[in-house]
């Protein structure tokens, strides 16, 4: 618990995220969510079931200029990243959206005009329920080593970066900006990596470095990432911590 001016200033208690309550027919529904994921790689919001077989980055957020979509999607177009990858997007209105979403989808689409294969390896899905992006990032951090999934956070910055959180708390490696909250919790090659994400050169450089890490680091920042969400930021510990802060308002 952070506190200011040498103790005497207004405490922080941690922000947390709420336990993930599997369903009683929980394999069988993340199996569904990577069928509907790998369904037609025709299609915009989904993958060629033939790509299964490659590493994957995903991206979890509302579609906005902080938010830097079409930059990863520039990086990863630039480091060849389609040619060896998929990249998935999940967040947005399942319609036109904001004038903002609009302007993102508009720079993706002309990043990828005239590349089928890469607009083949990239699905971008609307906005889903909170539930089921978290049982599709548990499907994912299933899959087999060679076919890895990694949470790619490509904002300028995030104040705090609950979805980072929710992506360790499930299993998955995680690359997050440096810029920003983040850094709080997500320790360079310790529990992830930091990227820089103020420009597509520093992000280049990131994925780059998603790309050649070993299975062995893979696993154990994914293994760290989960103990420290359990650890630091349950939902239970920021209820706790929130009501000793009161019960010491109340003492004064």
């Amino acid at each position: 618990m952070a506190r200011l001016n040498a103790g005497a200033g207004p405490s922080a208690p941690p922000e947390g995220i709420a336990a993930y309550r599997p369903a009683p027919d929980e394999d069988d529904r993340r199996h569904q969510a990577l069928a509907m994921l790998y369904r037609d790689g025709a299609r915009p919001d989904s993958l060629d079931p033939r790509d299964r077989g490659l590493p994957l980055l995903l991206c979890v957020g509302r579609l906005h200029p902080v938010k830097q979509q079409d930059l990863l999607v520039r990086a990863w177009l630039a480091t060849g990243g389609y040619l060896s990858s998929t990249l998935i997007l999940v967040g947005g209105s399942p319609g036109a959206g904001t004038a903002a979403e609009a302007g993102i989808r508009h720079r993706i689409d002309t990043l990828l005009a005239g590349n089928p294969q890469a607009s083949g390896r990239l699905a971008l899905l609307p906005a889903l329920p909170n539930t089921e992006v978290r049982r599709l990032q548990r499907a994912l951090a299933q899959r087999t080593a060679d076919a890895c999934s990694w949470y790619v956070c490509p904002s300028a910055k995030e104040e705090f970066g609950l979805a980072v959180l929710e992506a360790m708390d499930a299993g998955l490696p995680v690359a997050g900006p440096r810029r920003g909250g983040v850094t709080h919790y997500l320790r360079d090659r310790l529990n992830g990596l930091l990227i820089d994400t103020s420009d597509q050169a520093g992000l280049m450089r990131g994925l780059r470095r998603v790309a050649t890490t070993s299975v062995d680091d893979r696993r154990r920042y994914a293994a760290a990432g989960r103990k420290l969400v359990a650890e630091r930021f349950s939902v239970a510990r920021m209820a706790d911590e929130l009501a000793g802060e009161y019960i010491a308002l109340r003492g004064h």
